[in-house]
C-alpha cells in the first residue's frame, strides 16, 4: 500500500520565508530532486505530473520525459479509476487543506505497491 499526502497550504511566511527566496527555493529544488527513497512528485490542479524526482523515477519506473504532463490516473488500479478517484483527488486539498489516501499504486511495470 502507498500513502499519498496532498496539501493545499500556502507558502510559509515569517522566518521560513528565506526558503522561498530564489536562493532558498533553488536549494530546496536540488534537495528534492536528489531524494531517491521517496516519490516527491507534484501534480497540477488537473492531476497532471508537473515535477518528477529521482525517487519517483526509482519507485514508479517512469523517466520524467515519459510522465510529465500525463494524468496521474496511470498510477491507480482499474477499480479506483472506475470509482472516479483520480478525478476527485486533485481538488481535495483545496477543499479540505490536505488529502491522505492509502491504496494500491501501479508503477510502470504493472506490479502493485
Amino acid at each position: 500500500m502507498h500513502e499519498t499526502l496532498l496539501t493545499g497550504a500556502d507558502r510559509p511566511t515569517g522566518t521560513a520565508r528565506d526558503l522561498w527566496s530564489p536562493e532558498g527555493e533553488n536549494q530546496f529544488r536540488l534537495f528534492v530532486s536528489s531524494v531517491r527513497d521517496y516519490d516527491s512528485s507534484m501534480l497540477d490542479f488537473d492531476g497532471r505530473a508537473v515535477s518528477w524526482n529521482a525517487g519517483a523515477r526509482h519507485i514508479q519506473g517512469y523517466e520524467a520525459e515519459e510522465i510529465l504532463g500525463r494524468s496521474f490516473e496511470v498510477f491507480y488500479p482499474e477499480g479506483d479509476r472506475a470509482w472516479g478517484f483520480p478525478e476527485r483527488h486533485p481538488a481535495a486539498p483545496a477543499a479540505w487543506g490536505e488529502l491522505r489516501y492509502e491504496g494500491w499504486r501501479l508503477p510502470q511495470d504493472g506490479s502493485r505497491f
